[in-house]
């Protein structure tokens, strides 16, 4: 039997009936629909956040979602009756993609990103770690993980603030056997002291309001061997089938036939939003003491004053990150130049309903520059500098060709309400003939409004699409 799908304006003939990866790849039609179900799996499940996030067209991406429907991948949940909107959300079959997104970013972590060596760590300037920090603002999916006793638990708890400590695998003595050539692996060593740290500081935790989780992809039943064993006061979740990896792109390595997580840890609020990482973690002990000063700083005292940052005058209660991506038909090199171009610039990076201008280009780390935002309708005076501009000082603090861009940006205005240094970050990851250009704006002022903010933001990139993509098809 021949089977033939429809491909955008392409059709594809799979002949073989009997294969289940010709077969999968009837429905996994394109890279397109892999990066559907990432950004599903990671908690962009409404239409306008996946066209926005991925820069697609409305038209393709109302193709794809359909078909996923189609094929009981995905299903649709409705949010809203006038007019009608839904959710898309992974159907059981769809969960059962999860295993090969960790697969496909492991494969990539290590062998396009990395030198190709087995490792349960990386440097800290590395992709995986660039990766991993840019979760700071974001909030946790819905992700259900088994805890080590079977029960069915979120991975943070929703009353509290939870320190989420990912670790490759820790197995009790005469129970279970280390994996074979365990301790020849980088960075695999010293789960058990990092989770003996974490109980012997379990009530320092406690005092401050934190609960401590350990996540492993071990099954429960491993888990809660070692649990007993090393006399845990906290639980310990199973991450056995790949929810939380795939939902937040964690660092994994695969050793004895198994996916495994690198050692991670996570601070999250009442809310479920990340509020700090340690990655890489190369002292586990180490990191405990470390972990626990982080809580100090973000958590309030044990008498109910404000937290530490919210009690400094001229800080903001809590630090906010926004982020926008998409997916570029030009090579890293050709987006990396537009970043760092003053006339690319002018042409670009104004949203839409503002022009742009450069003054003081000096394009090298420490270097900068100051740009000048005017607003074409000035009506409303939505200035943040005069009625009708926003000025501002950025500084150049990385530059990684063709990779990524750091800048730190000041807003000259009188208003408090935009005042600090905010951080914007250009990661360019080549996918396919393309690149995937994600932007991540940390420490926004609290007077920029998050939906706008977000919506210019994308705006900004599918200018860039268009100027980059135009470029290189002219080959200029």
């Amino acid at each position: 039997m021949e089977r033939t799908i429809v491909e955008g304006v392409r059709r594809v003939d799979l002949a073989d009936a009997d294969c289940g990866i010709a077969q999968t790849l009837g429905v996994l039609s394109d890279w397109w629909t892999f990066l559907l179900i990432r950004d599903i799996a990671g908690g962009v499940t409404r239409f306008d956040g996946l066209q926005r996030g991925l820069g697609m067209s409305r038209r393709a991406l109302t193709e794809r979602l359909a078909a996923l429907v189609e094929h009981g991948v995905l299903r649709r949940r409705p949010y809203t009756d006038r007019p009608p909107r839904h959710d898309y959300l992974l159907t059981a079959k769809g969960e059962g993609l999860l295993p090969v997104l960790v697969a496909l970013q492991e494969w990539g972590d290590r062998h396009l990103l990395g030198d190709g060596s087995l490792t349960a760590t990386a440097a800290a300037g590395s992709a995986e770690a660039r990766r991993l920090h840019a979760l700071v603002g974001r909030q946790l999916p819905e992700v259900t993980l088994v805890r080590h006793d079977g029960a069915p638990v979120p991975p943070a708890d929703p009353d509290a603030w939870t320190v989420l400590y990912c670790f490759p695998g820790a197995y009790a003595p005469g129970v279970q056997g280390l994996p074979p050539y365990w301790s020849d692996i980088p960075g695999a060593a010293g789960c058990t002291l990092e989770s003996t740290t974490y109980a012997s500081r379990a009530a320092d935790f406690a005092a401050l309001g934190a609960r401590v989780h350990g996540v492993s992809t071990q099954r429960p039943d491993q888990l809660a061997a070692f649990a007993a064993h090393a006399e845990l006061p906290f639980p310990l979740l199973s991450d056995a089938d790949g929810r939380l990896a795939a939902a937040l792109l964690l660092p994994t390595f695969r050793a004895a036939g198994a996916d495994r997580l690198k050692r991670a840890t996570l601070l999250v609020d009442p809310a479920a939003t990340v509020r700090a990482v340690q990655f890489p973690v190369t002292d586990p002990a180490g990191s405990v003491d470390e972990m626990l000063r982080l809580v100090r700083d973000h958590l309030p005292d044990p008498d109910h004053e404000p937290a530490k940052a919210q009690r400094q005058p001229g800080t903001r209660a809590m630090e906010r990150t926004d982020r926008a991506s998409r997916v570029i038909a030009a090579p890293p090199a050709a987006v990396y130049d537009a970043l760092l171009n003053p006339e690319a610039l002018e042409a670009w990076l104004p949203p839409d309903g503002m022009r742009g201008r450069v003054e003081r280009w000096d394009p090298r780390p420490g270097g900068g520059f100051r740009m000048v935002l005017t607003y074409l309708d000035a009506t409303d005076a939505p200035g943040k500098t005069s009625d009708a501009t926003d000025a501002v000082e950025v500084g150049f603090a990385e530059l990684t060709p063709p990779q990524r861009v750091v800048q730190r940006a000041v807003f000259e205005a009188d208003d408090p309400a935009y005042a600090g240094v905010m951080t914007m970050s250009w990661q360019l990851v080549q996918v396919g003939a393309g690149t995937e250009v994600t932007v991540t704006a940390a420490d926004v002022p609290a007077g920029i409004d998050q939906t706008d903010h977000q919506t210019a933001m994308a705006s900004s990139l599918s200018n860039l699409a268009s100027y980059v993509e135009g470029a290189d098809r002219t080959g200029t």
